[in-house]
């Protein structure tokens, strides 16, 4: 670049430079400007995170994180939550809310099993593992 010439980059960290020098009367000249990194769209809530163990011992290592982000929308973590709702067609249970209305019962698990976290989480492992994040409506946070 041209020295006079500024991209507007430049000019918004010259003129956030320029506040500080005004509020500390003491700004070392910058050597290089460094962009600065986006943070990660979804940060993984403590209530989750303490099922890392159990996730990462049923899913490929490459999916845990994702494991981890749709249970998060799903259940928030909460291993004994249960969506009952015949409007949304849901009969839902666990951490990964799995379905249980009409007949997704008969191919399923019953509810009281998927109240178990450590069967949950196999199932739901066994269920990303043959059909893809998909079939959980809340995949988009995986977008």
């Amino acid at each position: 670049m041209v020295s006079g010439q500024f991209s507007s980059n430049s000019r918004s960290i010259s003129k956030r430079v320029g506040i500080a020098e005004a509020r500390n009367k003491k700004v070392a000249e910058p050597t290089q400007l460094v962009p600065i990194q986006p943070e990660p769209r979804l940060v993984v809530i403590e209530r989750v995170e303490k099922w890392r163990p159990l996730v990462a011992k049923y899913f490929e290592a490459d999916q845990i994180d994702n494991a981890l982000k749709i249970m998060n929308a799903e259940s928030g973590g909460n291993p004994k939550a249960h969506n009952l709702n015949h409007q949304t067609r849901d009969n839902s249970y666990g951490l990964f809310q799995i379905n249980l209305y009409g007949g997704l019962a008969k191919s399923r698990p019953q509810g009281w099993q998927l109240l178990d976290p450590e069967f949950n989480v196999k199932y739901a492992a066994e269920l990303q593992g043959k059909q893809s994040w998909k079939i959980w409506s809340t995949h988009k946070v995986l977008e």
